[in-house]
């Protein structure tokens, strides 16, 4: 009874975190919604914080590597399923990305497409309360970079490169899926950030929000490849290109 009680009081309090599932249901994002983990560690809105990841295969998830070295351990929520175990299978540290191992029969198969400049897109999050869980926004450019050492200058020595969208996101969307107006899976966001610079490292003054997001097929080579060094092969990708 007392583990029932806990597990009721964990969805009670991530109930009143922003979720992004219902709201997505009446985006381009519905067709991700299904393949959509809402992660949590600790107890959200005290001491804990919340993210996202994506299914990519059966039994397989990708998030941020910064989200899974915060805590030693977390957890996963899925619409229609409640709470799910979640292990850590993989570390990239060429990207910031981890690899989750999830129980299987969660989500379906999706279509991926590349992301292209000045297009509209949808991101979903799992934000604190009075965040928006579901945010559109406009790719400024599919060559940004972010910094990992916030150098804040043209001379970051290990730029990660991806999708620069400007959109008013929150923390909570670190993991999260990117869709064009198909609903394909263009991106996996990476950050929110405040400030900007521009090629020649100037600081962009428009007190724009912005995200960063990982190309999806640069996502997609990168889970290959710790699948593969970790031996871990299993179900094939559920994401294929349109």
């Amino acid at each position: 009874m007392r583990a029932a009680n806990l597990v009721l009081g964990l969805v009670l309090l991530l109930s009143a975190c922003a979720l992004p599932f219902d709201r997505a249901a009446e985006t381009p994002l519905s067709s991700v919604r299904g393949n959509y983990i809402t992660l949590y560690s600790g107890v959200p809105l005290f001491l804990g914080y919340t993210a996202s990841a994506v299914v990519v295969a059966d039994g397989l998830a990708v998030t941020n590597r910064h989200v899974v070295e915060a805590s030693s351990r977390i957890q996963g929520y899925v619409a229609g399923r409640g709470l799910i175990p979640v292990e850590v299978m993989a570390v990239s540290h060429r990207m910031d990305l981890a690899l989750l191992r999830i129980p299987p029969g969660i989500g379906r198969p999706l279509v991926a497409a590349p992301g292209r400049t000045g297009e509209a897109v949808w991101l979903m999050g799992t934000p604190m309360p009075f965040a928006d869980p579901v945010v559109a926004g406009t790719v400024e450019t599919v060559s940004g970079w972010s910094c990992p050492e916030e150098d804040g200058t043209t001379r970051c020595p290990h730029r990660q490169m991806g999708l620069l969208i400007r959109a008013d996101g929150a923390p909570g969307y670190s993991g999260g899926p990117v869709v064009d107006p198909q609903g394909r899976l263009v991106g996996v966001s990476q950050g929110v950030f405040l400030t900007a610079v521009d090629a020649r490292g100037r600081t962009i003054q428009d007190g724009a929000t912005r995200i960063f997001a990982y190309r999806i097929a640069d996502v997609l080579a990168e889970v290959a490849r710790l699948r593969s060094a970790g031996e871990q092969t299993g179900a094939a990708s559920f994401v294929r290109p349109g």
